[in-house]
């Protein structure tokens, strides 16, 4: 089909086992949980679960009617990245830089959230949402 992927050790794993990928034709970073986030409030009967509107999960971040807020960036840290609250995540934001200078990304596809095309607007809010999570 024309696309060629590459497996890439994790920068910021969820598991010890977790692997990241990237595909060249579309420059897309897939990094697992990592750079997930939520872009929905929780129902009162669900207060854990982060919620897609219809038709949301079709959509790239930069077409969803709000953008990420960090309290649901920051859930999803806390929800799947337990151990990020322990550790200092500059040194691991300058490598995911570092990963992305070397396979250049447009598009960053999360296993929570939309892709998302708009990096400059979306990355910002994922480092500051690991940060808000250390407790350090």
């Amino acid at each position: 089909g024309g696309y060629r992927f590459t497996l890439l050790d994790a920068i910021i794993e969820d598991l010890p086992s977790t692997m990241w990928g990237y595909e060249h034709k579309s420059q897309t970073l897939f990094p697992v949980d990592a750079l997930g986030y939520g872009h929905q409030p929780q129902i009162a009967e669900f207060p854990d679960e982060l919620v897609h509107r219809a038709g949301e999960c079709a959509l790239f971040s930069s077409e969803l009617k709000n953008p990420p807020e960090m309290k649901y960036a920051t859930h999803l840290m806390s929800a799947s990245l337990f151990w990020s609250k322990y550790v200092h995540v500059e040194p691991l934001f300058e490598r995911v830089a570092e990963l992305m200078k070397i396979y250049p990304t447009k598009l960053i596809a999360p296993a929570h959230g939309a892709v998302i095309d708009d990096l400059a607007v979306i990355m910002p809010v994922m480092m500051a949402a690991h940060k808000k999570a250390f407790v350090g």
